[in-house]
């Protein structure tokens, strides 16, 4: 199944809106998007802000206390019709590798779990677009190659159950460069052992 076909079903909308993503898991991601945020871009006000892809928008509210204007696109009409985007009438239905907006259109774009879903080819293509429409800063997660989980994978200790493709900081590094961006930083809530990390690009 193509990433852009998953999650289309007002079901799959349901389940990530209600359940997927609740009790700590719902603050994790966006206490490491703002403290990339603010490490990297903290000095300068941010007047705008796009996540791609929104999902449910369980990022909204948070991203909203960073900016007045926060906009949400996701490939999914059935997650989108979910979210506070929607509601607030700053969500697109859109793919992440053709984004509607000129270059620069927004000083900060968040990716939140999507880049894991992608082959390599795709990857470079998706980061690319958050590139252009960046003025000042992509913050991104990814699965990393070196967190327990796939250690253990690769030890032939855990099976391989899922479709995540986990990539390392430094094929990931490389991946940005040739996508016209570079590495700033990381972040994660514990290394080796979250296999979710979150990069920050220029």
């Amino acid at each position: 199944m193509q990433v852009e076909d998953r999650w289309q079903s007002a079901k799959d909308a349901a389940h990530y809106a209600d359940a997927r993503f609740s009790g700590a898991q719902a603050d994790r991601d966006l206490q490491l998007v703002t403290r990339l945020i603010e490490r990297f871009d903290g000095g300068r006000a941010t007047r705008s802000i796009l996540d791609v892809p929104a999902g449910t928008g369980r990022l909204h509210d948070g991203l909203a206390h960073l900016s007045k204007l926060v906009c949400g696109v996701d490939v999914s009409p059935a997650m989108l019709e979910r979210s506070a985007y929607r509601r607030a009438s700053r969500g697109l239905v859109a793919d992440a590798r053709a984004l509607p907006f000129r270059d620069g259109a927004f000083d900060v774009v968040v990716s939140c779990r999507l880049l894991h879903h992608l082959e390599e080819a795709q990857l470079t293509e998706v980061v690319a677009e958050l590139l252009r429409v960046s003025d000042r800063l992509v913050v991104a997660s990814f699965w990393d190659a070196a967190c327990w989980t796939e250690t253990r994978k690769r030890l032939g200790l855990r099976v391989r159950t899922d479709a995540r493709r986990a990539i390392s900081r430094q094929r990931l590094a490389l991946l940005v460069e040739r996508a016209g961006g570079r590495v700033l930083g990381h972040a994660s809530s514990f290394r080796f052992f979250s296999p979710q990390t979150f990069v920050a690009l220029r």
